[in-house]
């Protein structure tokens, strides 16, 4: 959770809830400015991650 959350904190911690915030598995938040708006998928539990290429 800690590695998630340095990564992707700039989605949680200051925003606030953007006008659509929910639709299906994914969650929207938009910084204090409205300039950005961040969404999160949350993973089902019999879902595997896709894989990444770096």
């Amino acid at each position: 959770m800690g590695e998630w959350l340095h990564k992707n904190g700039k989605a949680i911690y200051g925003t606030r809830n953007a006008k659509v915030y929910h639709d299906g598995n994914v969650w929207f938040t938009s910084s204090k400015d409205h300039k950005t708006t961040y969404a999160i998928y949350a993973l089902p539990d019999n879902e595997k991650l896709p894989q990444t290429v770096e």
